[in-house]
């Protein structure tokens, strides 16, 4: 019996005055083994590991609620935006297939059908509706017509405008943004958008995907190698006028302005409207374009800068029977750029705002270019630079001024 007291007693005297505040217990029975090292029996430390771990429990739920529900809003809010997004792309992309597909109908009427100017017609298609109108526009030559394009998708609109050659079966060769008569090879890694039509008089290979982007029509006289994204239409084996140039000789007998080169322009030109400057050897030319001219270089073409129109009204072609070469510094043109017989060499990430014209050379250029058409250059007087030697004989003696028209409105 004294064992017993004895042992309650020294397990009480163990507890007393322990750190957990718990105060000493005499037991009467079977003294339990403690918990712990703090002598107090499980069912104190049972509670009190419980309600701990509930409160973590409930506090670690609130936060993944409050964290879930965070991602689950911003997730929300940015796919409304992409959705937003989308279909504004999408209404803008449908919106200038409907508008070129207008002028396309439009040109075919007068071409093939010849259908009588002006006329209206609206054409109800399955992505939408396009109004399209066609008239004479005598200001860009006896042949011209002026296509007004007017879309409708869901709630937007979208107006475009094209001068076109009405009255001949194929198109000219200056209704295209791009006009090459020999092939095309992009390889991968370099890129080529042309905002415009383009013609290729031989086959074109384009190697990977996203390597050419024509936001117009692509013809091509022979096949395609290789995939193209063009917004209207791609033709294959197609015939059309092949591109002739003026006779080098009777453009100098007809220049108003003529060097004897090489010459070097760094400031840019400023010329009367219908000049004729004629230089004989290698331009070198940067800088600023004033007023509308066509500017013929017998040798190379040297553009050492960024050429520049200085006003919306000025309008430069450069018809070249060399080379027409870009330097490193120049990035953006402005103007029509035509080889007879060599190449025309452009930098990386050049833009050109005219068009681009290759004879027998090729085109060249480092990782990106962007062509985007003037509509002005399609007119009579730019077809009279292009004429082939058997339209000489009919140029008078005296030549007569080249007739400008306002830019389009």
């Amino acid at each position: 019996m004294k064992r017993y007291v004895h042992e309650v007693f020294r397990y009480a005297m163990r507890t007393h005055g322990s750190s957990t505040g718990v105060p000493p217990v005499r037991y009467l029975g079977k003294t339990p083994k403690p918990h712990s090292s703090t002598g107090v029996p499980p069912v104190y430390c049972r509670q009190r590991r419980t309600r701990g771990e509930q409160g973590s429990v409930y506090l670690i739920a609130l936060l993944t609620l409050s964290v879930l529900g965070i991602l689950a809003t911003v997730l929300g809010w940015s796919a409304t935006v992409q959705a937003r997004q989308a279909q504004r792309k999408e209404a803008q992309l449908r919106l200038e297939s409907l508008a070129k597909s207008g002028v396309s109908y439009a040109t075919w009427e007068r071409r093939h059908r010849n259908r009588s100017l002006p006329f209206t017609e609206t054409l109800n298609l399955n992505e939408g509706r396009v109004v399209v109108r066609a008239e004479p526009a005598p200001q860009y030559g006896n042949r011209a017509i002026r296509v007004t394009a007017q879309a409708f998708y869901k709630d937007e609109s979208l107006t475009r405008i094209r001068i076109v050659d009405g009255n001949r079966p194929y198109r000219q060769p200056t209704e295209f943004a791009l006009y090459l008569r020999r092939a095309l090879i992009l390889p991968i890694g370099k890129r080529l958008t042309v905002e415009g039509d383009v013609y290729i008089g031989n086959n074109l290979s384009v190697a990977g995907i996203g390597g050419m982007t024509v936001d117009g029509s692509l013809t091509l006289a022979r096949n395609l190698t290789g995939s193209v994204t063009s917004t209207v239409y791609t033709e294959t084996n197609s015939n059309i006028e092949v591109l002739r140039f003026a006779d080098m000789n009777h453009l100098r007998m007809s220049a108003d302005q003529l060097v004897i080169g090489p010459a070097y322009r760094p400031f840019g030109l400023s010329l009367p409207n219908g000049t004729l400057y004629f230089v004989q050897g290698d331009l070198h030319i940067a800088g600023t374009l004033r007023g509308r001219a066509l500017v013929a270089v017998q040798g190379n073409l040297y553009i050492d800068e960024d050429l520049t129109y200085g006003d919306s009204d000025s309008l430069y072609i450069f018809i070249v029977s060399g080379n027409i070469i870009m330097d490193d510094d120049a990035e953006t043109l402005h103007g029509a750029f035509v080889s007879q017989g060599g190449n025309i060499v452009f930098d990386d990430e050049a833009q050109v705002y005219g068009a681009v014209m290759v004879g027998e050379g090729t085109l060249l250029f480092d990782d990106s270019l962007t062509i985007e058409h003037d509509l002005r250059l399609n007119l009579d007087w730019f077809k009279e630079g292009t004429k082939g030697d058997e339209a000489v004989e009919d140029v008078p003696a005296s030549p007569t001024p080249l007739v400008f028209p306002s830019p389009i409105p």
